[in-house]
């Protein structure tokens, strides 16, 4: 069974140098503010706006938040949810949301919902290379 759009995606880049995009992908798949996930990733990274995320940092940051993480190189397009991780022909990597079968690109200039992963890929004339997956910590005695 496929899931429905939510009734409201909010997503929010600042910095309009594309360097934030782990920073927005992270925020939409955990629910937290920009600027909560901003504040975690500066304490982690102070250049993290000039520098982008590395999936340690993505993973880092996630974990300060109250999640773990599993990093995949296996993964369903059309089911699985989390931070996904693209590769251009040039190598250069970019984080977006997916969640089952859809894309939500949180770029400056590129802000977009994708209906289908796929197409999305087949745009950006990209690859999928990593989806890393957060899950709330459980809490003692679950």
């Amino acid at each position: 069974m496929n899931a429905l759009p939510p009734d409201c995606v909010r997503w929010i880049t600042r910095n309009g140098e594309d360097n934030d995009c782990g920073i927005a992908a992270i925020s939409l798949a955990t629910g937290h503010s920009y600027e909560q996930v901003l504040g975690v990733a500066v304490g982690l990274n102070p250049s993290v706006l000039m520098s982008g995320m590395s999936n340690k940092e993505i993973r880092a940051t996630l974990t300060e938040l109250g999640y773990d993480s599993k990093v995949r190189r296996k993964f369903d397009l059309e089911e699985d949810t989390g931070v996904l991780i693209i590769e251009d022909h040039r190598q250069e990597r970019h984080a977006v949301y997916l969640w089952e079968g859809r894309i939500i690109e949180p770029s400056l200039g590129r802000r977009s919902l994708w209906l289908d992963a796929n197409n999305y890929l087949l745009s950006e004339k990209s690859k999928a290379v990593w989806l890393i997956e957060p899950k709330l910590h459980k809490e003692e005695g679950e």
